[in-house]
């Protein structure tokens, strides 16, 4: 996408923003933006799960408490820890030493995906020449 058409569509959605804010967002949908934006409004409701987390990442330290140490995450202060906030238990067992490893690998698999896709090498979907000669000339397309 070309960065001029990305900057067109982000100038139009803050634009759009407090229109939307007024006028077609409901109660609830404001109450939870609003909340995610500030969870100490709501500590013992719709935020306290985003303070929980908070503090199972801080609690973790810089080395970590170790696999299935955290007291956090195993004694249920976060109430769906196994999949919601897996990322909380994680830096509470691992630390954030384990927080910068588990993000380069993000990191190292994105790169490997845009690169993949870099201009030159090809679109994505189209095989080479031979190949596509290949398939063309066997039972079944196989």
């Amino acid at each position: 996408m070309r960065m001029r058409i990305l900057g067109m569509l982000l100038v139009c959605t803050v634009l759009a923003a407090p229109i939307a804010w007024k006028f077609a967002l409901k109660d609830y949908q404001k109450s939870r933006i609003s909340t995610f934006l500030d969870p100490s409004q709501d500590a013992k409701g719709a935020g306290y799960q985003q303070i929980q987390a908070r503090i199972t990442v801080g609690s973790g330290g810089l080395t970590g408490k170790g696999f299935k140490q955290g007291t956090q995450g195993q004694l249920r202060f976060l109430p769906v820890a196994h999949n919601d906030f897996i990322f909380s238990v994680l830096a509470e067992e691992q630390g954030f030493a384990g927080v910068l490893v588990a993000l380069g690998l993000y990191l190292f698999v994105i790169l490997r995906a845009a690169r993949g896709r870099a201009p030159g090498e090809g679109s994505p979907g189209r095989l080479p020449r031979a190949r596509r000669a290949r398939q063309l000339h066997l039972p079944g397309g196989l």
